[in-house]
């Protein structure tokens, strides 16, 4: 149960309250693992006053309470993250050093199989790992946050066969390993790092009569590569492998290019957040994962750190505002100016864009402007429904509120607010608060209405939410030129990969006019909307430029990818950038027959298809980095004068079939 203290606090200070954080208090934190611990893991951002100051306070109070960890790995910029307990979040939120506070924590899942209990690591602490210059060459590390890293793998050993991966941190807290390699970060707090030492030291227990078994120096290591197949070891090989394999299915060169000799450094996802995937998991998993390959790239005195992140969430405010945008864009300003380092942050577009997740509302007609959104049925996290809006001046002045109103399938209203722009509390519905809670929240010049479905699968701990079409009406006696964007996500959506089936959805409704649109366009994902990191959206080798049919697409609400498309042209010399709202496009399919890119599995000699807009981000990381930056002689891919089709052909025809 949630403590009086925590309660009070969050309505006295609903205004530093992120909208995931007010529902999950709302509902006890049933749907989190925290509803059965003590440890609430968040994300925070501090006042622009005296930082220093300000994490000293927090050190202080973080080092007196029991059961409280910080990450003191972030003191010099004001994002930060922690584990706190029901008291510390409420002393957080009291406290006036803080401005805002988010829930950072797992969904609960009947299929997960890792544990709820948060434990403290018995393991010695110990400095980031470092490698030596004569050992990076060109002044470039490699880093991915991923799940599997194959550092026994023979594409990534050096000439006298030791790893070429230096850094190795997985994010879990309890990592079952028959021997106590690694050391947890220092600074950070949890976790378990392995450096060259440890790898070296694992390789050598793992050589069997000279030659080593790569499966068990996995399983001394304490690393998840019991299959043949990894996301993580497939990306790092399109980014690092010492052979080249795209485009080729019978040649396999040697590589000559700087990302095949460069050192890498890898960060583990935890198994809790890959089972049931939740943006805000993902959100804070990445940043500190992000902050460690920061720090790997200090330690070792490198001039570049190029990192792929092949997550990302299509929640968020698109426009470059969200916490996690501003915190990186934060991160590689201090990497430049504090670190003299380049930190180059690579995040694949995404791979919805058919799964009608994006609504798009240019006027709100009375009676006429509603959507359905599709819950389905036996599914066991909770689905999610952001609307971001800002309000006109017109507007403004004559108060029209815009009252919406939720109804669930039978057609009964479960839920009704009013999109004022001013700040809301946490509001829900006096009748069942685990099967529905809504938050209305103001960002600055915008504002968010988030709504929350329990999940429909049959629980003994909480009440589920029926499956079916649930409808979002706005109930306005006058037209308003207000515009909306909906977007739609379900915990546990593996994001990372390209899904075959739609969780959740939105349709139109019978009544609904041309002002409301389901819509591709708009559904990159927001993690990578920051004004200094890198989108990158992929295309089929075998139709030479043409945007993959799941690649997701710009433009999105603000910030620099926002401005309308160029003109899609015939001339060869035209990056593929223009095809889409990214920055970069890498090949994501090669062929009819065998759909996928082909790079390695997690043992040597091993070779498999995936496709995702996350094959193309190592691509287009790996060809900076060969280009040295270069980008006007990047074109992933063949060179064709076949005409390519782009953004705007993809979204008529995603409409037809709507």
């Amino acid at each position: 149960m949630i403590c009086t203290q925590l309660f009070n606090s969050a309505s006295e200070h609903s205004s530093k309250l992120g909208p995931y954080l007010g529902n999950g208090l709302t509902t006890h934190l049933v749907d989190y693992w925290s509803g059965q611990r003590d440890c609430l893991p968040v994300m925070f951002e501090l006042k622009p006053t005296d930082l220093a100051v300000a994490w000293q306070t927090l050190t202080e109070w973080f080092a007196a309470s029991k059961d409280c960890r910080l990450t003191v790995a972030h003191d010099c910029s004001a994002y930060g993250t922690a584990d706190c307990t029901q008291v510390m979040l409420a002393k957080l939120l009291e406290s006036e050093l803080i401005h805002y506070v988010e829930l950072a924590d797992t969904l609960k899942s009947n299929r997960a199989t890792y544990g709820p209990s948060i434990q403290k690591s018995v393991l010695n602490t110990e400095r980031i790992p470092r490698i030596s210059s004569e050992e990076i060459p060109d002044q470039t590390i490699l880093g991915v946050i991923d799940h599997g890293c194959p550092f026994a793998h023979q594409v990534f050993r050096k000439n006298n066969g030791a790893s070429r991966v230096f850094a190795l941190l997985d994010q879990d807290e309890d990592i079952s390993a028959p021997h106590d390699y690694g050391s947890t970060p220092e600074r950070f707090g949890y976790g378990r790092q392995l450096n060259s030492d440890n790898i070296k030291g694992i390789m050598a227990d793992a050589n069997v009569g000279g030659s080593i078994d790569e499966a068990l120096c996995y399983k001394l290591g304490g690393q998840p590569l019991k299959t043949r197949a990894t996301h993580g070891a497939h990306v790092l090989g399109l980014l690092a492998s010492s052979h080249d394999t795209v485009h080729e299915d019978t040649l396999y060169p040697e590589s000559v290019g700087k990302a095949a000799k460069a050192p890498i450094a890898f960060v583990q996802l935890p198994r809790a957040f890959l089972e049931t995937p939740f943006s805000k998991t993902m959100e804070r998993c990445v940043y500190d994962g992000l902050r460690y390959l920061m720090l790997c790239g200090v330690a070792s005195n490198a001039s570049r750190v190029v990192a792929v992140v092949d997550y990302g969430t299509h929640l968020g405010s698109h426009d470059g505002t969200g916490w996690l945008e501003t915190a990186l864009d934060a991160m590689i300003s201090e990497a430049s100016n504090k670190h003299n380092l380049r930190l180059d942050i690579f995040f694949p577009s995404g791979n919805a864009f058919e799964k009608r997740i994006h609504a798009r509302i240019d006027q709100i007609v009375p009676k006429r402007t509603s959507l359905h959104w599709v819950i389905p049925p036996a599914h066991d996290a909770p689905s999610f429904l952001e609307i971001w809006y800002k309000l006109t001046e017109k507007e403004e002045k004559e108060k029209n509120l815009n009252p919406l109103v939720f109804k669930n399938p039978a057609g009964k209203v479960v839920c009704k607010l009013e999109l004022s722009g001013n700040q809301f509390p946490v509001t829900w519905p006096s009748e069942n608060d685990a099967v529905c809670v809504a938050t209305q929240k103001q960002f600055g010049a915008q504002a968010m209405v988030l709504i929350q479905i329990a999940p429909t699968s049959v629980s003994a701990e909480r009440s589920c939410a029926d499956a079916g079409r649930w409808t979002l009406e706005f109930d306005s006696e006058s037209r308003s030129d207000i515009s909306l964007d909906v977007f739609v996500s379900s915990g546990g959506t593996n994001i990372g990969f390209a899904q075959r089936v739609w969780p959740t959805h939105l349709m139109k409704t019978p009544a609904s006019g041309d002002n409301c649109k389901i819509t591709g366009i708009g559904t990159a994902i927001s993690t990578a909307c920051g004004e200094n990191t890198w989108m990158v959206s992929g295309y089929e080798a075998w139709l030479p430029y043409q945007l993959a049919s799941y690649a997701c697409s710009g433009p999105v609400r603000g910030g620099k990818r926002s401005k309308d498309f160029p003109e899609i042209t015939e001339d060869e010399n035209d990056l593929p950038k223009k095809i889409c709202g990214a920055d970069l496009a890498g090949v994501t399919e090669q062929g009819f027959t065998r759909p996928g890119v082909r790079q390695i599995g997690t043992r040597s000699g091993s070779y498999i298809r995936l496709i995702g807009t996350s094959m193309a981000a190592p691509q287009v990381a790996r060809k900076v980095i060969d280009t040295d930056g270069i980008l006007a002689s990047i074109s992933i891919g063949s060179q064709s004068k076949a005409p390519r089709k782009g953004t705007k052909e993809r979204q008529e025809a995603f409409e037809r079939r709507v």
